[in-house]
């Protein structure tokens, strides 16, 4: 480490001259020097977000596990529709058939007892 307790020591060894760091300046070290690591550990996170990655992840795995039973409700759903329209296509098919084929003659309905004639006045 280049910290020293003393703010300046001079060491006369073998005619070299030894100064510390003073204790402001080390510590202002440490901070530039922990914050580049933390930016280099955040480096590849930043990536992915300049490439938008997490995006195309994200869809990934809403599409792997949410779309497949979406798609199979839409599919029931569908399905229950076709059926219901074809049901009631057919009961309106057959009803003016019965209607077409019984014009012109006479239709007797009943109402609690009591018959009604209609007939066509054409």
């Amino acid at each position: 480490m280049l910290k020293c307790s003393n703010e300046s020591v001079t060491t006369n060894s073998s005619s070299s001259t030894i100064t510390c760091i003073p204790r402001r300046l080390y510590n202002v070290s440490v901070a530039y020097v922990s914050a580049t690591q933390k930016l280099l550990t955040m480096l590849p996170e930043v990536e992915n977000l300049t490439d938008c990655s997490f995006v195309n992840e994200s869809f990934n795995v809403i599409s792997r596990e949410q779309c497949a039973p979406l798609m199979r409700s839409i599919n029931i759903v569908w399905i229950t529709l076709v059926v219901l329209s074809s049901v009631t296509t057919f009961t309106m098919l057959l009803w003016l058939s019965r209607f077409c084929g019984n014009r012109g003659k006479e239709d007797t309905f009943s109402d609690s007892g009591s018959s009604i004639l209609l007939r066509d006045e054409n």
